[in-house]
Formats: structure tokens, sequence, C-alpha cells
């Protein structure tokens, strides 16, 4: 009778869990769209009051429909944080969580969409320096909201090491005229600093490895946040 109601408290925990999960994760690629929308807008058309007196309604509803893209940063970042987290948490009570196998997960995650950026990257603004030249938007002239820099000296094997590495905004610049690649930084390490907060609150007993983890999440605290 016991192992039965344990069993089916089980299966309620997993439903609810699935209930949860499943539409979080569209939810977090609307998310997406709109980021990638708004940095498209703010790429090729000048802001909305520099328009006023020229816009028609159309145009006024585009500029709003593309106009969340702060917002939907945060979103982005909330839901992935309860996803991850939530696996994280749900690993160490079930006694399964392993540094391992959660590097191995969040690494390729983000290396599979971050490789092909930084190569693909690498390409198309090599190509249009050639093109376009250095006088417009790879010099950092053109008057838009994404490109304000100029985009060879960040074109470097040194940078796109570093990118790669998630070091963007901390020990070196985005990678070439890539702006937004501050965000995957961000989440890496959101992703490392999570479980060191949580693994510094021993289930038992303070011991060395607590020491270690507080001290490794404090770390990257000062890590993240030097300028």
């Amino acid at each position: 009778m016991g192992a039965s109601v344990l069993a089916q408290h089980a299966r309620l925990q997993i439903a609810a869990r699935h209930r949860i999960v499943r539409p979080s994760r569209p939810r977090r690629g609307l998310a997406a769209l709109a980021v990638m929308l708004g940095h498209l807008r703010n790429l090729f058309f000048v802001d909305l009051p520099e328009i006023n007196g020229h816009s028609s309604l159309l145009i006024k509803i585009v500029y709003f429909a593309t106009g969340f893209g702060h917002e939907s940063v945060m979103i982005f970042f909330v839901l992935s944080g309860f996803l991850v987290g939530g696996t994280m948490l749900r690993g160490r009570i079930d006694g399964n969580w392993s540094w391992s196998s959660y590097a191995s997960n969040r690494f390729t995650r983000l290396w599979v969409v971050l490789i092909p950026a930084l190569l693909l990257g690498a390409v198309w603004d090599r190509t249009g320096i050639v093109v376009f030249g250095t006088h417009g938007i790879y010099g950092g002239l053109a008057q838009n909201n994404v490109v304000r820099f100029a985009v060879r000296p960040r074109l470097s094997g040194t940078v796109m090491l570093g990118n790669a590495l998630f070091l963007q905004g901390i020990l070196t610049p985005t990678f070439g005229s890539n702006g937004p690649l501050w965000s995957l930084s961000f989440e890496f390490w959101y992703y490392v600093l999570f479980p060191l907060m949580v693994l510094a609150f021993p289930a038992r007993k303070v011991g060395w490895s607590t020491i270690l983890y507080g001290t490794g999440a404090i770390f990257v605290v000062f890590f993240i946040g030097s300028p």
C-alpha cells in the first residue's frame, strides 16, 4: 500500500513537471523571436521619433510589435533559469546530479549556437568590409542601435577565442558586428553560478566542499562584475 502511494505521488510530480516545462519552451522561443525582430528593426530602421509625421498606422504597428526586445531578453533569461535551475535542483534532490553531465549539456547547448555564429559572422563581416569598406556601418558610423563601434578590430582570433570561451563583455569585446553575443556570456556564467550557490548550502553539515562552492560563487560574481 505504501509503495503504491509513493509511486502515485511520483507520477503526479512527473506529470506536473511536464505541464510546466512544455508551455515554457514555446514561450522561450517566442521571446527569442521577439529579441531577433527587435535587433533587425534597430539595425535597418531609424527610431520611430525620427519619422513622426511621416508614419502610417501600419508602420506604427510594426514598430510597436518589434519594440519588446529588452523585455523579451529578461523573459528568456527567467524561463531558461527556471528550466535549467529546476532540472539541477531535481537532480540534486534525487541524488543523480553531477558536474560532468551538467557541464556537457550546457556547453553543448551553447556551443551548437555560438560556434557557427562566430564562423559565419567572421565570413560575413570580412566580406562586408571588402564590399562596403569601413566608412559606414562597419566603421561604427551608421545611425542604428546595434553596431556603434568599428568592426575590424573585433575580428581578431583573440576576440573570437574569448567569445568562444564566453568572456565577451568581461575580458574581450563581442566578436565582429555581433553585439548581441553579450547575452550568451551572461547565460553561461549564470549556469556556472547557480549550482555553485545551491551547493554552497549543504544538505546536512558544513564541510570543505561547502566553503569551496561558496568561495567559487563569490569569485564568479566578482569576475563577471568586473569592468
